[in-house]
């Protein structure tokens, strides 16, 4: 966390986000000006198209309700004055109901060529008797009319005029309704629409009818100008284009609208230019100060065409890199020369350690006379000097390393029979992983040494297993534990002092594992007095450890 707010902070006070800052804090205000005077000029504009399309559309459709209140007049006088048209208010059928229907088709069709509506109708008593005549070029649509209107008998629609979308198509629809005859008209949008598309302003402008206002669809940046007729719950709606809007916007207008579009990809354009001579070369010479910092001292800034100086600096800081380099390969030599002396030391302590139990072992078995017994520790002993004073790696696969542990414990069981029991649960797939030599043969002797007691039995568990990219090692008995005192300064790697003598088993394990590993080991050990002793260590898997030390002699 602490590392992300250094990198915010550097980030913030790179000459890279200042150049960036202070190009953006320029261009941002004026474009930004340009764009709102513009912006506020669009609006009056708006409103001023408005508000002229929104009288001319009203003007259209008070003249289209006196269309309207006429046709409605011409069914009152039908109803008070057509004989034909009485009859069939009264009759459903007979001689006179077919002169009737015959007569009003006439009187439909003459209506026809002096009104607005594409169609006159009526639909008698008997509901399935239609009544229609409509204009050339609506045969088509006849049937599908005739279908329509013949349910209209069992509804309710009556009154003003009604917008229904009539196969695919949009009428004004208007009924009236005389002892159970219903008698209207049809008038198409599209015939309104023609109509309007005549006027001045409006002659390719889309165009809608709807009963609600403003209850169109239409795209962002286009005007929707509505206007409602005063007697009918109609609205004409007319849709203008943001092209149409704009090209009546002044020159002046138009050209801050522009200018205000051209800045906005001045903007990026500019920081391409800045990136290509300023920025690019300042990324790469951080990017280069960064990996240094992280010790990567293999990158080198690959040359590049750039400008002079900074040609200069990629040079002195590539030359840079190199002799630090040169420094840091000199140092590291010596230090590992310094650490293979101190990791032979540390294998020298642990040997005459080891070698002063086994012989304490030897003596033990003498005095009960147990020669086979120390023949087979003089052979473990030879094969022990084999294994641990070879020359070569100071790495050892699990394996080996098992097998050694269990030659020791074999010969333990010689001195402490029936004293202890050992559980080994080892991951195949962890036995040929590489760990430092007799690491875990420290603590199973350590546990040998100083938790047995003739007549009890301790339980040992050894385990290794393999997780992600390392090894996990568990050595657990439940003996006597170690004391409070004995654990603390255990866990504070301080060398434990006890009846006047040094106890190394612990401490050097501690220091091997350092000097291998770094700060990618660990080695915990967890103890409860009587209840017994857990030891943990966690290595890196070989190749995976930050400090592949090797011990060639």
């Amino acid at each position: 966390m602490e590392k992300l707010i250094r990198q915010i902070r550097n980030k913030n006070q790179s000459v890279v986000t200042k150049i960036i800052l202070i190009t953006i804090c320029i261009i941002l205000p004026i474009n930004i000006q340009l764009i709102w005077t513009t912006k506020s000029s669009i609006e009056i504009l708006n409103k001023q198209i408005e508000a002229a399309n929104e009288n001319t559309l009203k003007l259209y459709l008070n003249q289209l309700d006196l269309e309207l209140n006429t046709i409605d007049d011409y069914f009152y006088d039908l109803a008070a004055d057509n004989v034909y048209f009485n009859i069939l208010m009264n009759e459903t059928s007979g001689d006179s109901y077919v002169l009737a229907k015959s007569n009003l088709l006439q009187n439909y069709v003459k209506k026809l060529f002096n009104s607005k509506p594409e169609a006159y109708f009526a639909v008698t008593k008997r509901g399935d008797d239609v009544v229609i005549a409509a204009e050339r070029g609506m045969d088509v649509q006849r049937q599908e009319i005739r279908d329509y209107l013949s349910k209209l008998f069992e509804t309710e629609i009556n009154g003003d005029w009604h917008l229904k979308t009539i196969a695919g198509h949009q009428y004004l629809l208007r009924i009236v309704t005389y002892k159970g005859l219903k008698a209207g008209a049809l008038i198409s949008a599209e015939t309104i629409f023609q109509d309007v598309h005549k006027l001045k302003g409006f002659e390719h402008t889309p165009l809608a009818l709807t009963n609600k206002e403003k209850h169109v669809e239409i795209k962002k940046g286009d005007l929707l100008v509505t206007s409602k007729s005063t007697e009918q719950q109609i609205y004409l709606s007319a849709i203008l284009p943001e092209k149409d809007v704009l090209n009546k916007l002044p020159y002046i207008q138009v050209l801050n609208y522009n200018i205000s579009i051209g800045l906005l990809l001045v903007i990026p354009f500019l920081l391409i230019v800045l990136r290509n001579i300023l920025i690019k070369p300042l990324t790469k010479i951080n990017k280069a100060i960064n990996y240094i910092e992280e010790g990567n001292l293999d990158y080198r800034i690959v040359p590049y065409k750039t400008s002079y100086e900074f040609h200069r600096i990629n040079n002195a800081l590539n030359s840079m890199i190199e002799q630090i380099s040169h420094l840091k390969i000199e140092n590291y030599e010596k230090e590992l020369q310094k650490q293979r002396i101190e990791n032979r030391n540390l294998r020298l302590q642990v040997r005459p350690h080891f070698l002063f139990n086994s012989f304490n072992l030897i003596y033990n078995m003498a005095q009960l006379k147990d020669f086979s017994g120390i023949q087979k520790m003089i052979s473990y002993l030879t094969r022990y000097f084999r294994y641990g004073l070879r020359g070569g790696s100071d790495l050892e696969t699990i394996e080996d390393e098992i097998n050694f542990v269990k030659e020791y414990l074999n010969i333990a069981e010689m001195r402490f029979p029936d004293c202890f029991i050992v559980n080994y649960e080892i991951e195949e797939k962890a036995l040929k992983q590489l760990i430092p030599s007799l690491i875990i043969h420290n603590f199973v002797e350590n546990i040998i040494q100083h938790t047995l007691k003739i007549g009890t039995v301790i339980q040992i568990t050894i385990e290794v297993i393999s997780v992600d990219k390392y090894i996990h090692i568990f050595v657990r008995d439940n003996g006597n534990g170690i004391k409070e005192d004995i654990l603390q300064l255990i866990q504070s790697e301080e060398l434990v002092i006890k009846d006047n003598e040094n106890h190394i088993g612990i401490w050097n394990s501690i220091k091997r594992l350092k000097l291998f590993y770094g700060l990618d080991a660990k080695l915990i050990v967890e103890s409860e007095f009587n209840m017994g002793t857990k030891v943990t260590i966690i290595i890196p898997k070989r190749g995976d450890e930050p400090n592949e030390f090797i011990d060639n002699g």
